[in-house]
């Protein structure tokens, strides 16, 4: 059944707090939606840089409403007071919204049942994304509850990878309808954005002063645990011990920019790395990179493995989920334990030992399985093939209502 025959009003909501990948997402999808004929909307909270977000919207005739949830679940202390606020005045503003379908996207454990609570509540039918993979979490019997109320509507969930799905069942499993269509729709990478590109190399390396044959070991991420910084400091510093000449590439920003330096310092190799803060234009950065190197201790899905992949770079990422479906099956990638970093050193030490055109060879396979598993056009299909399914279910469930 396609959808175009069933044009429908389409809610995207989300208890967003950034502008960060799931928002990039959001706005893939409510194009994808509106290509299809669909009326879309997109409701979340003011964050940083929702300007720019609007505008992207605004770029593809998408309304951006600041929608912010009474915290029933995200506020232990007022929940009672939130949950009132909810029943009396937001649920009717949520329902004028005139959704036919509402979609709630998940960034973490609590952040989205906020916006599905209200969904369900003025009885519009629902699906989930999940776009990280969540800790185990605790609810009390009184937010258990409230969860039975919020999923009541749920007709389908997707994560971001099957890891992401596991994980998301892991803690609400008991809660989601029997029957729920589930899926797992990979993020996308733009392989037209990101390519393998000599003349970016040359252009990058000459920028940052880094010499055409010098061994060159980057890593795109957010200065932040999640990703495990630090430790790469001294993977890489382990490097150094048999690739001397080697130089380290960090590009992003976060809270641990100040320990990162430090850590630089201590094992004197201040010299050899380069800090750049977050780069719009990322796809000039990867190509002049030998290997990137992601320690992250989970992911929702590995994108920046999958852009550095795309562009022909070799890549190490440790084994969790999100990442480890990324890395699985292509030889251009090595996946490491968490946490050790002499394997994680060996494995660097093992791909820069390479010759020049061994590398590109490998590469070469990397970027041709980016393109057959995380291509826009990939995207594209999963994403209509999930929609196909939740709405053609929901057309059958109101004609035999």
């Amino acid at each position: 059944m396609s959808i175009n025959a069933n044009r429908k009003r389409i809610l995207l909501a989300s208890d967003s707090g950034q502008y960060g990948g799931m928002e990039m997402r959001m706005i893939a999808e409510a194009k994808q939606l509106a290509d299809q004929g669909h009326d879309v909307s997109v409701a979340a909270p003011p964050f940083p840089g929702h300007d720019s977000f609007a505008r992207e919207l605004a770029g593809i005739d998408v309304a951006f409403t600041p929608f912010v949830p009474q915290p029933i679940f995200t506020n232990w202390r007022k929940r009672h007071v939130a949950w009132l606020l909810a029943e009396l005045f937001q649920r009717r503003r949520f329902g004028r919204f005139g959704a036919e379908l509402a979609h709630v996207f998940f960034s973490w454990t609590d952040q989205g049942l906020d916006s599905l609570w209200l969904a369900a509540r003025c009885g519009i039918p629902t699906v989930l994304s999940i776009h990280n993979t969540f800790p185990q979490a605790e609810f009390s019997p009184w937010h258990r509850r409230q969860l039975r109320r919020a999923f009541a509507t749920v007709r389908g969930l997707y994560g971001v990878s099957a890891g992401a799905v596991d994980a998301f069942l892991g803690i609400f499993g008991d809660f989601v309808p029997r029957g729920a269509h589930s899926a797992t729709l990979y993020n996308f990478v733009d392989t037209d954005r990101f390519i393998s590109s000599e003349s970016r190399r040359r252009a990058t390396r000459e920028t940052l002063g880094i010499g055409s044959d010098v061994p060159l070991i980057g890593s795109v991420g957010r200065l932040d645990d999640q990703k495990k910084p630090l430790d790469l400091i001294e993977v890489f510093a382990r490097v150094r011990e048999q690739l001397p000449n080697a130089r380290l590439l960090l590009v992003g920003e976060g809270p641990l920019e100040r320990q990162v330096r430090e850590r630089i310092g201590a094992l004197d190799c201040g010299d050899a790395v380069t800090l750049l803060k977050f780069q719009e234009k990322i796809e000039e950065i990867y190509p002049a990179l030998d290997v990137h190197l992601l320690l992250s201790r989970n992911e929702g899905f590995g994108i920046v493995t999958a852009e550095a992949l795309a562009c022909g770079v070799l890549t190490v990422a440790t084994r969790v989920p999100g990442t480890e479906e990324v890395v699985t099956g292509c030889p251009a990638g090595r996946l490491v334990s968490l946490g050790d970093k002499e394997q994680a050193a060996a494995a660097l030490v093992d791909f820069l030992s390479l010759a020049p055109d061994e590398r590109r060879c490998l590469g070469d396979l990397g970027r041709e399985h980016v393109e057959a598993r995380f291509s826009k056009e990939v995207w594209r299909r999963d994403v209509s093939r999930f929609y196909d399914i939740v709405l053609g279910e929901l057309e059958i469930s109101c004609a035999s209502a």
